[in-house]
């Protein structure tokens, strides 16, 4: 037997799952970001109970070009199925298999989280941690008109707008703020959305994290 996986959340990418006899998962998520940590799980859980069924089973996975969710997915599978020990080594076989040249994945929030399977299969899932957000410092700030947004689950916070002359700018919520799984953090330069993080408060190791310019999605100033 045969399942697809379809990793695509744009609607004019999913198709009718008779077509392959009923044997078809979605689980969609923007593309040039990773999946939600649980999202990847649970596909990596899905893929290895098809594949015990029989020997003989085969799935298929794709997005939309076949390239960054195409293979987080399937480097985290193979992370999963312990088919390699180090994310590193899992990117570096597919994209010498799927790829002529280059890296199926680039943006360092995917790499975080095929890192954050890589741990997982090594230590275990760490317990569910809920972080109370306290301030952010953005050193070196570029320079101009300011402004970030964090989003994580039902936390929604967008502080003021500071202008930036290059020192260190402090934000800091009005009101409390919990942290929770994923938490997507983009920065706004001159109402230009200039970089995107993404990471896990379960994965993280202590409570007061650090990122640096190189952490963060997309084009940087």
């Amino acid at each position: 037997l045969s399942k697809v996986y379809n990793l695509n959340s744009e609607k004019e990418y999913t198709y009718r799952e008779e077509i392959f006899d009923g044997r078809v998962r979605v689980f969609g998520f923007k593309p040039r970001q990773p999946p939600p940590l649980t999202l990847l799980l649970q596909v990596c859980h899905d893929i290895a109970a098809f594949l015990r069924q029989s020997p003989s089973n085969i799935i298929a996975i794709h997005c939309k070009s076949g390239r960054s969710r195409s293979a987080t997915v399937a480097c985290a599978w193979m992370l999963h199925a312990h088919l390699f020990q180090k994310a590193s080594d899992a990117l570096d076989y597919y994209s010498k298999t799927r790829l002529t040249t280059g890296t199926a994945i680039s943006l360092p929030s995917q790499l975080r989280y095929l890192n954050y399977i890589q741990t997982i299969t090594q230590t275990g899932l760490p317990p569910t941690n809920v972080t109370e957000l306290l301030s952010i410092t953005v050193h070196s700030a570029p320079k101009g008109s300011f402004a970030l947004s964090v989003v994580s689950g039902d936390c929604k916070w967008y502080p003021k707008l500071q202008n930036s002359t290059g020192e260190s700018l402090v934000f800091e919520p009005e009101k409390s703020s919990e942290l929770k799984e994923d938490v997507k953090i983009e920065i706004f330069v001159d109402k230009t959305l200039s970089a995107i993080l993404f990471f896990n408060v379960r994965m993280a190791e202590t409570q007061t994290m650090s990122f640096q310019r190189s952490d963060f999605d997309g084009e940087r100033h």
